[in-house]
């Protein structure tokens, strides 16, 4: 049977209270070669919009449209949260300008949403601005999903697995899930699961690209070290709790499920290596979130962030898409039967289901407003769970 990657993130879940404070001094402990390598994270900065800049006016200009160019304005949404880590500005960016091109032209309600892995919601209160009392967020960091409180457009907030959601089959309008499928090894059957909970699905997924647009992974190929560079991706995708696959693998499995709707793809490999190379030589990480320090004394050059941003996305559109890293999906369910007309939820473990009014009247694990519904072999999350913990969570650490 295959490891379960996401297994860990249960792991950690659970074994926060009593890493935390490690994790706060391996920060401290960076705090000095970040503050040192600031200076050459600019001029990184300076040299690579100068260089995408020159090459786009002397080369790919005119294949680029109004729409294109209009858009990268929209592509820096994110640059005051991941200041020069520029993986996570263009990845979010494209998935907001897509997600609310998609909510619009489809007519997603979202009343009858339930959003999985909804992390601490920086996405999702952009993508739902203006809504209120509407989706129901789960995840199974209670961490995160507390931060998703302040946010108006959540109804309710349920801890629990959404690999194996508590949602009765066939009660769900839409789901929507970001940034998690690449976290997943057993892919087939969490997507077979969806698609008899909700109507239609809008996710996202990582390509084997991902891995191999790391800096070690791509200096190998470039100096024709095939094995080695593969053997570099690999090491990458195992330390970021990742399970990819190749874009066609990823469309079978994709269509088992779901007649697809619609289909995007974006960032070249080539895009997400300029972009790694400021996140992981300088900044000092891979994935989110950008330190704190980064983001304090970046504040005057927010600017120059933004513009590195717009040609990183220029630069992306003008590429062939033979070696995206993000694929996102808007498929209908091929298995879904519709049951009930609102999410139903059930209890692990235990007989009947309740939609959200009932469940607000029986007495089920809650705590700080959240609802626990965990299988007993994820009980040890509600028990872990603390104010103490809670209070040294950063608001935003995805």
């Amino acid at each position: 049977m295959t490891h379960e990657v996401n297994r860990g993130y249960f792991d950690y879940v659970v074994n926060l209270k009593n890493k935390i404070g490690l994790y706060k001094n391996g920060t401290r402990l960076l705090l000095l070669p970040r503050l040192l390598l600031f200076p050459i994270i600019l001029l990184y900065a300076v040299a690579l919009w100068a260089a995408l800049s020159a090459t786009r006016r002397l080369s790919y200009q005119r294949r680029l449209n109004d729409d294109v160019l209009s858009r990268a304005e929209a592509m820096t949404a994110f640059v005051e949260q991941y200041p020069f880590h520029y993986y996570p500005i263009l990845a979010k960016g494209y998935e907001l300008m897509l997600l609310r091109d998609l909510m619009k032209q489809h007519q997603v309600d979202p009343s009858n949403l339930v959003e999985f892995a909804v992390g601490e919601a920086s996405l999702s209160h952009r993508v739902f601005e203006g809504v209120q009392s509407a989706v129901i967020g789960c995840d199974l960091n209670p961490y995160s999903l507390l931060q998703c409180k302040k946010y108006a457009h959540f109804k309710a907030l349920v801890v629990a697995d959404v690999t194996d959601p508590p949602l009765v089959p066939g009660t769900v309008d839409c789901l929507l899930s970001m940034n998690f499928m690449h976290h997943v090894s057993q892919k087939r059957e969490v997507l077979s699961r969806w698609s008899l909970v909700a109507e239609r699905a809008i996710f996202n997924e990582n390509t084997n690209f991902w891995a191999s647009a790391s800096c070690w992974s791509s200096l190998l190929r470039m100096l024709g070290l095939k094995q080695a560079a593969a053997q570099a991706a690999k090491a990458q995708e195992l330390a970021s709790h990742q399970s990819l696959l190749a874009e066609d693998e990823i469309d079978t499995m994709v269509s088992e499920n779901y007649s697809i709707l619609e289909r995007f793809k974006f960032i070249d490999r080539s895009t997400m290596l300029l972009s790694n190379i400021s996140s992981w030589f300088m900044i000092g990480v891979y994935g989110p979130p950008t330190p704190e320090v980064i983001k304090k004394i970046s504040k005057p050059f927010r600017e120059l962030a933004k513009a590195v941003t717009k040609e990183l996305y220029l630069w992306d559109q003008s590429r062939d898409r033979k070696h995206d890293v993000f694929l996102l999906y808007f498929g209908k369910s091929i298995h879904f039967r519709r049951q009930e007309d609102e999410p139903h939820f059930v209890q692990p473990g235990k007989s009947g289901s309740f939609s959200l009014e009932q469940a607000r009247q029986k007495n089920l694990p809650c705590k700080d407003g959240m609802v626990f519904l965990l299988a007993d072999e994820h009980q040890s999350i509600f028990g872990a769970y603390d104010a103490k913990t809670r209070a040294e969570v950063a608001h935003q650490h995805l």
